[in-house]
This record gives structure tokens, sequence and C-alpha cells, in this order.
């Protein structure tokens, strides 16, 4: 091998092996097939275990002897049972383990809530008493004094409707809610009066004027008879947006089931004078709630971490589905992960943090204080997945755009979900909320977390994890039924139990396990993304810096030759180009740039900014191949509270349609368009006047003259 032809050598090997590796890498990102090491530890993954963690969950929230009458409601004494236990598991797979406190408001019911109906309104007869077996007090619904409370029985009359089409856009009769005087009485109100913003407001503010002992909600209509008592996620605290009115008045609230409540408004109808006694015997102060936290050191860079979460605390029901089940998909990971890496079948290259958070149901309160303490840590944190409600009948997830990593975790999951013959769905990111929220958008979770409790928490200007999504399903809410899902689901109910699993078709086993395969599933390929990613960086480096020094090598030797290529090319310019090929040149990138704008578009969401808010939005985007032009279609505010298909309470601001211009991009694809036309001008030149400048003896002789002098 000649010594000149050594330093194109090198750098076509370096070039070659730069780009097999990256094709390499590409085919594996795009191939159906999972590799053996992701199969082996995807294969571990077991439905019937995660469905037993879930059970067990259950279990304690349901053991009154344990946990008194309010479920896993964050930081009662169901919730911190419910933390102990998720500590030992975490303790029994040998992960790094230890509680988090962080002290907040706390709410415990300590014995059986009751309505009963008295048909003469003389407490000291018995015989005459019903009691309503469906009653039970809305999460964090105030408390009765000791005794309950005893008072008339009154309902506030309910438009005339159909449907629920129908109650969105009702009127309330003025003259019926006038006449009906609320102060000091029992006041039993449909539920479907939070399907209306105008009635919720009216019903707020009759609260305010003429405020009752206590309030019953129940389903009013009959085409809402099939439906179970619902539990808001603070339910007892707000009526509208604009505050926790019943919190503040300090007016406990309960439920009662559809039937029960026909049959008291056929008692008022039958009877005149109707008493009802209500006891909500709850406790509420300040005291510690618990994120329960268990690691996994990462084999080659443990300092970068993915977390993988759940929230633990509930509403009042057994809440198998939320999230007994996503505990469930946290634990069923944190055991097949742990066990891999102690039997070196599978160690991950990256932390793995695995946190089952407190008081999501009260406004992300747990999350939000696990970035108050780690709010240091967030820049070596790549991804959060957060699992809620996983097992339902349809795999979801939210939105994610790619992150400064070069990470779009929406497509990771997607892909694991298509390598596991699981149909992936989306929501987009505010629609999801839930505690992955709090890492992808601080600013949001502040401004729920000022919402719902009236104070900063503090975090607003935390560092955020773009990569950070929400693994659940659907259907969950009732009001599902009237979306394009067509069937309702469960959670927030008294339905939301294991019983119902089967009866319901509610959270099953096998969807169980695949839900969790995915999301091991997407742990696995995000930690292989960054990996390669720090990989190709580390080739780029090294074989940038080599090229380099080839290159410098390459000129050293040939620079004679170099120097006269560069020569003669800037004589052919000069002689070649003017003013009318300059203009020809300036034309064509015109041209070029009008082509690209009016032939390449494409739809896509992507991130911007509104009032301090990220919200992910649909743009139109011109221009190749840097996109030069965007546009944002129009849209409306997100809410939060609205789950139940009751009248949204809304914490974002709106944003419009705007367009932008990238000047970056703009200038790139100005920059290679001009190269091309300046080499189709140049081509063409060369064509047309080749000829006649290659017998010009004049240039010909300065030619020679200039390579003589060299």
């Amino acid at each position: 091998m000649q010594k000149s032809s050594l330093p194109i050598f090198i750098c076509f090997l370096l070039s070659a092996v730069i780009v097999s590796s990256h094709v390499l890498n590409w085919a594996a990102a795009q191939g159906p097939n999972l590799s053996s090491a992701e199969t082996q530890v995807i294969d571990m993954i077991n439905g019937t275990k995660a469905y037993n963690y879930a059970l067990e969950l259950e279990n304690i929230g349901l053991d009154h002897n344990l946990s008194g009458y309010s479920f896993r409601s964050s930081g009662s004494v169901g919730a911190n049972a419910s933390a102990e236990w998720i500590q030992e598991q975490f303790e029994n797979l040998g992960l790094e383990t230890h509680a988090e406190p962080f002290e907040f408001t706390t709410w415990n019911i300590m014995t059986p809530p009751i309505l009963r109906v008295d048909l003469d309104g003389n407490q000291n007869t018995t015989s005459d008493q019903v009691l309503i077996n469906s009653f039970q007090p809305e999460h964090f619904s105030w408390l009765t004094p000791e005794g309950g409370v005893y008072a008339q029985l009154v309902a506030l009359p309910m438009p005339d409707v159909q449907d629920r089409a129908s109650i969105q856009v009702a009127r309330y009769d003025p003259t019926a809610w006038i006449a009906l005087n609320t102060t000091g009485k029992v006041l039993l109100v449909g539920r479907e009066i939070r399907m209306n913003s105008l009635l919720h407001t009216a019903f707020k503010n009759k609260l305010q004027q003429q405020p009752p002992l206590a309030v019953v909600f129940t389903w009013w209509y009959n085409w809402m008879s099939w439906a179970p008592p619902t539990f808001g996620s603070t339910g007892g605290r707000p009526t509208t947006k604009w505050g926790p009115y019943f919190w503040n008045q300090h007016i406990p609230v309960g439920e009662i089931s559809y039937g029960e409540g026909e049959w008291i408004r056929n008692a008022l109808i039958n009877h005149t004078n109707i008493s009802a006694q209500v006891i909500v015997n709850a406790s509420v102060g300040q005291g510690p709630h618990y994120n329960i936290v268990g690691k996994l050191q990462g084999s080659t860079n443990p300092e970068k971490m993915i977390i993988i979460s759940a929230h633990y605390d509930s509403v009042m029901t057994p809440a198998f589905c939320d999230n007994g089940a996503g505990v469930a998909g946290v634990l069923e990971l944190a055991r097949i992960f742990s066990e891999a890496n102690q039997l070196n079948e599978y160690r991950p290259p990256l932390s793995l943090v695995f946190v089952a958070f407190a008081g999501e149901e009260l406004g992300l309160v747990g999350s939000i204080n696990y970035l108050k303490q780690h709010g240091s840590e967030m820049n070596n944190v790549v991804a959060v997945m957060n699992l809620d409600c996983i097992g339902s009948q349809l795999f979801q997830i939210t939105e994610t755009v790619t992150d400064d990593n070069g990470l779009n975790l929406q497509e990771i999951v997607t892909r694991a979900g298509q390598d596991l013959h699981v149909k992936v769905n989306y929501t987009d990111a505010e629609s999801g909320a839930s505690d992955q929220e709090t890492f992808r958008a601080p600013s949001i979770a502040e401004a729920e977390y000022r919402f719902w409790w009236g104070s900063e928490a503090g975090i607003g200007n935390e560092t955020r994890v773009k990569s950070s999504i929400i693994i659940s399903s659907i259907p969950l809410f009732l009001s599902d039924k009237w979306t394009d899902i067509g069937a309702p689901g469960w959670i927030h109910t008294p339905y939301d139990n294991s019983t119902s699993t089967y009866t319901l078709n509610w959270v099953s086993v096998d969807r169980l396990q695949a839900h969790t395969q995915v999301a091991g599933l997407s742990v696995m390929r995000v930690q292989s993304t960054i990996s390669a990613r720090a990989l190709f960086l580390t080739q780029v480096y090294i074989g940038s810096a080599v090229a380099g020094i080839a290159a410098a090598v390459l000129l050293y030797v040939k620079r004679s030759k170099v120097y006269s290529g560069i020569r003669k090319l800037r004589h052919e310019i000069l002689i070649n180009f003017g003013v009318k090929e300059l203009v020809g040149i300036i034309f064509l990138t015109g041209v070029y740039l009008f082509l690209s704008f009016a032939f390449f578009m494409r739809i896509g969401r992507d991130e911007t900014v509104v009032q301090g808010f990220p919200r992910i939005v649909t743009y139109l985007y011109f221009g190749k191949p840097f996109e030069m032009i965007a546009i944002m279609s129009s849209g409306i505010g997100g809410g939060v509270g609205a789950g139940d298909g009751e009248a949204g309470q809304f914490i974002l601001p709106d944003y419009t349609a705007t367009t932008s211009i990238s000047l970056p991009s703009f200038f790139l694809d100005a920059l290679i368009f001009g190269l091309l036309a300046f080499i189709t001008v140049y081509v063409i030149v060369n064509l047309t006047y080749f000829s006649r400048y290659s017998r010009s003896p004049d240039v010909t002789q300065e030619f020679k003259r200039e390579e003589i002098e060299e």
C-alpha cells in the first residue's frame, strides 16, 4: 500500500465501522422480534403474582379492624398499613428500600358511616327508622359532631330531562329552588347536577345562602340507574372550580345508590315529616404520609435513573384497579428485574427506582413531595413510567415528545406493545393526569396543588423530565360509556373490587400480565436506547478526532494538489460566474424553498408553553429537510377532576392558533438549497461554455502559468 493512500484508507475504515454499527442498531430497533435477553426477562412476568399483589392491597383496605373505614385514603390507618406492606415486599426482593414521610392533611373514618331515614320525624320511635345500607361518605368529607346530625330530610328538585345530553344544557326551576329552604336540613341531591356547570354553580350559591347540615348525593334519573355510587378524588371538599365549599362550610357529604335514593324520594311523596340522621365519625388533622422507595443499582451507569411508579392510596372504594393494579405491576417489575440481576441473566445498566406514592388522589401530593426532596436528581432521571389502573380492556398511554436525550418514550412503548401484540391507545398528556405529570410538568402539578389546597408546593421551577408517561388502560370511568370506548369503567365506585374482575369483565389476570410485560419491555428498551446513544456519541467523538487527524495528514501530504485544485475552482467561478449566474442561483434557491414548502407537509404533535404550562398540541409542519414553518391548531384548556362525566374544573389556560417560523431551519434549508442551486448553475455553465472556454488561449495559458509557479 502506498503511503499517500493510507490516510484515505483510515478515514474509509472508520466511517465504515461507525455507519455499519448504527445501521445494525437501527435494524435491531426496527425488527419485530425480541432479543434473547428481553424474551428471558419478559417471560418471567407472572400475571397471577401481580393479581395477588393487588388482592392483598384490597384486603388491607377492607380489613376494618386494621384500616378503619376509610380504605386506603392517603394518611389513614389503612394507607399506612399498605405502605408498610409495600416496603416489606421491596425489602424481600433485595432492593435498597426506605420510606420517605411527609406531613400533610389526614382524614380517617373511625366507625361505620350511617344514614338512617326516620319516616315520622320522631327520633324516639325506632320502628319506622330505615338504615340506608349503600351510604358512604365522599372522600375527604367533613365530619359530623359526635352522635351525628339529625334534621328534616328534603330533596332538591331536578329538571325533567330524558338523557345525559339533555342534563348538560338543562335549566333548573328557580321558583321551586327558592321555595325549598335547605338551611339546617339533610339535603338529597341528584349527582347529575355535577354534569352541568350552570346547575352546579346555582347549587353552590344555594349552599352559601342556605347551608344544610349534610348533603347526600344519589343518581336521580332512571337512565343512570345502572350506575353505582361514584366518589371523587376529593369529593367531600369542592362543589365547583371556585373552591372547596363543602369543606369550608363544614358540610358532611355522602352518596347512596340509585335504588335507595329512589326509595327516599317516594317516601318524601308519601310522608310529610321525614327526617334523617347522618353520622360521619371522621378525624381531620395533620400527620405523616409515606412514599415508599426501592432502588436497584445500575451496573454501568448507576447515576442515571428510570423511575417506575404507582400510587397506592385510594378513594372510598376497595380500589383493586385504582390503583392496586398499578402497584401490583410495579411490584412484579421489581421482582423480575431484581431476580434477573441476582442471577446475572440481565443486569440493568441504569438504576431502577421503584416508588409507591401516597396522596395521588389528593392532587399528586405524594409525587410533589418526592420531587421537592429529589429535585437535584432530576437531571439524571431519563424517564418516568407511572403505572395507574392497568389491566382493563384496552392498553393506553399518554403522549410524549422527543426529549433532550433523543428519547421518545411514546414510540418505545408503542414498539414494545407491537412486539408483544398489545394494541397501544393514546390520550393527551393532560387527560392522563397522574403522578407522571408532576415530573413532566411541575408547573401544572404546582397549579393543581394550589387549586385543591390553596397553598404553594414550591416545585414550579424544578427540572422537568420530559419523558414521563402514564401506562394505563381503559375503560376506567363511568363516563367512558359515552365516549368512543362505548363501555363504562368502574374506578371510584364500589365495583372497583376483585369480584368485579370476573362479573364485569374488569381487570383480568391475562391483561394485567400483558400490560406489565409491555411496561417491562419498555424499561429495558429505554435503557438500551440511552446506552446506545452514549455509545453513539463515543463513536462520533473518537471517529471525528481520528478522521480530523487523518484529514490533516492527507492535507499535509497532498497540500500542493489541494491548493492547485482550489485555485482552479476559484478561477473557474470568477471567469464563468457573473451577475446573471448569481441571479440564477438566488432564483433557483427560492424555487427549491417554495417547492419544499408547498409539497412537504406533515401533521405532528409537539410541545409548546402556554402561560408557563407545557402543552402537547397539534402542528402543521412545512418544509424539508428541516421544517421551516409550524402552524399550531387552536384548542381548549385542560381540566382536572372531571373524569366521572362531571362539569370540568379547569386549571390550564386556553391556547390559540399561532404560526411560527424557525429561522435556524430556514437558514439551513436555504444553505442546502443554495448549494444545490450553485451546483446546478455550475453544471449548466460548464456544459454551455465548456467548448468556448476550452479553446480560449488566454485562460489556458493562465492555468498553466499558475501550475508552473506552484
